[in-house]
């Protein structure tokens, strides 16, 4: 089964090829490399082709069982920033692939959104919840899943989104999120930035969590939408100490005022995906964490 991937020499993207491979699977990335990152393993076919022109890319579309849509601007900070550059690079070129998969007869396109479309909600975040976003970028993603919703009901393809809590592990040298950002601060010896009081909470899942997922999703009926997280909360402090005893010291911490659009809470309710898919994430928390800081050592060496 060859399963194409937009964004795929990404961090998630990445990760995904080498757990399709595993599966005896032919993952074939678009990729133009406007994201500045290629961790692609060898022998992965690979195609410089943009989003907004694969459209013009009928013969390779239908050359595929299944499109993952991953090519996006995943930043609260950048969103905020920029947000109509946000709302073309998430909720426009997701609308691109779908239409472009549809009209090429690729039956299912699973599409990546975020627990940022929900909001605000105290306790587990569920796939019957109505998403109320609280920043630009979540916006973008409840977008994106309605506009999956509409074109399958318009084309007939079954498009899935996938609702990612916050995804680390290795493959992530450019990532500014979290855990990344301040395992790679704590190996230079800076201090880490921390935004708020450090309570609130997120639902860490191990990206090899997340390409599985994604994996069955490419090759099952499920969806609309799927929450994927681990269901378990972890505070912002209680990241940093499980990177603190993994890496065997301690981490200097600065505080700073509660950026706009952060969430208090976040964590998901997987009994959904774990129905429709027989999936459940297999990776522990610290256990992750330790896999993510061999990971940067290695890379540091």
């Amino acid at each position: 089964m060859r399963i194409l991937i937009t964004g795929g020499a990404g961090f998630i993207g990445s990760n995904l090829c080498r757990v399709l491979l595993k599966s005896g699977l032919s993952p074939v990335v678009v990729d133009d490399g406007r994201g500045g990152v290629d961790y692609l393993p060898a022998g992965v076919e690979r195609h410089a082709i943009a989003v907004e022109a694969l459209a013009g890319e009928r013969a390779l579309l239908q050359s595929v069982e299944a499109v993952v849509h991953l090519a996006a601007r995943p930043s609260v900070e950048f969103a905020n920033e920029f947000p109509l550059e946000a709302l073309d690079a998430n909720v426009g070129d997701t609308l691109r692939v779908l239409l472009a998969a549809a009209e090429a007869g690729v039956p299912r396109v699973v599409c990546a959104s975020s627990n940022a479309a929900a909001g605000n909600v105290v306790g587990p975040v569920h796939e019957q919840i109505l998403p109320r976003p609280a920043s630009v970028y979540g916006a973008t993603k409840t977008a994106c899943e309605a506009f999956c919703s509409a074109v399958s009901e318009s084309y007939g393809i079954q498009a899935v989104s996938l609702r990612f809590s916050n995804c680390y592990g290795p493959w992530s040298d450019h990532k500014g999120s979290a855990v990344h950002l301040f395992i790679r601060k704590a190996l230079a010896g800076e201090p880490v930035t921390v935004f708020g009081d450090g309570l609130q909470t997120r639902d860490f899942i191990y990206v090899e969590d997340i390409a599985r997922c994604i994996e069955l999703a490419a090759t099952r009926e499920c969806g609309p939408v799927l929450q994927v997280g681990t269901g378990v909360e972890t505070t912002v402090r209680e990241m940093i100490a499980a990177i603190e005893r993994a890496m065997g010291t301690s981490i200097p911490v600065e505080m700073a005022e509660k950026r706009r659009g952060d969430v208090l809470t976040s964590v998901s309710d997987n009994r959904l995906a774990e129905a429709q898919l027989g999936w459940t994430p297999q990776v522990a928390f610290a256990a992750g964490i330790e896999k993510t800081v061999a990971y940067y050592r290695d890379r540091s060496e």
